[in-house]
């Protein structure tokens, strides 16, 4: 059963393609972050949406500033993969236009002139583009948020996937997502769940190593994964970019 839409932002007529940046509800500070830099160097390419769930009241910011999409679930690290099938549903029943889904978290900075040169190429098919990781083990340990255990999957590796933080995919590969999300053994780490689905299926993932950047040196998506920046060290970063 799909989740129900709470609230929906205001885009465009026929957009070509949508930024989702994936957010939790009380994350305020970095959705203000992002719309206070980037985002509006952004919106001639695509417009941006700030995607959460239930955890925090969002109306007052959702109202003001009309860029929220938030779905009928609690939102938390073991409803990521949820989150996204719950976008890609959205993108195929209300945005008929939409050709190109890009994802985003909130904790990064995005390098517009980069991001569309990437528009310029022309790609066919059910795919994927990110940063793509190849023989990450399962973790073990329990205490960890990326631990997944072994009765959810039960290799000792997972198969290549495209790292969850910053990524873009076709029409037709969140179509593929959608139709296969409850084929195969539910991971919540979403980048997981699509790396298992694209190995069982015609998803195809291509690699471009600008994304998932831990630097601010020839990057599509900057992106710190070891830990995670605040807002305002992700402001006198921005700060630090040459105009």
């Amino acid at each position: 059963m799909e989740p129900n839409i709470l609230r929906r932002p205001k885009l465009p007529e026929h957009p070509q393609r949508i930024l989702f940046i994936r957010t939790a509800p009380g994350s305020i500070d970095y959705r203000n972050f992002i719309r206070a830099t980037w985002k509006s160097k952004i919106e001639s390419l695509a417009p941006v949406v700030f995607v959460c769930a239930l955890g925090a009241d969002v109306t007052l910011e959702a109202t003001k500033h009309d860029d929220i999409l938030q779905f009928d679930f609690i939102d938390s690290y073991h409803n990521l993969s949820l989150k996204m099938i719950a976008i890609y549903s959205f993108v195929m029943k209300e945005t008929p236009s939409v050709e190109d889904i890009i994802v985003t978290n909130d904790d990064t900075i995005v390098n517009v002139t980069a991001l569309a040169w990437l528009f310029t190429i022309e790609r066919t098919g059910p795919w994927t583009l990110g940063k793509v990781s190849r023989g990450y083990p399962r973790l073990f340990m329990s205490w960890l948020p990326w631990h997944v255990p072994g009765e959810m999957y039960s290799n000792l590796c997972y198969p290549r996937f495209t790292q969850g933080s910053s990524f873009i995919l076709s029409r037709k590969a969140a179509q593929v997502l959608l139709e296969n999300f409850c084929r195969t053994p539910y991971v919540h780490l979403d980048d997981v769940m699509m790396g298992i689905v694209a190995s069982c299926t015609r998803l195809q993932q291509l690699h471009h190593s600008g994304f998932d950047k831990h630097i601010l040196e020839d990057f599509v998506v900057y992106h710190y994964q070891y830990t995670r920046h605040s807002a305002q060290q992700l402001r006198q970063l921005w700060s630090s970019i040459p105009a």
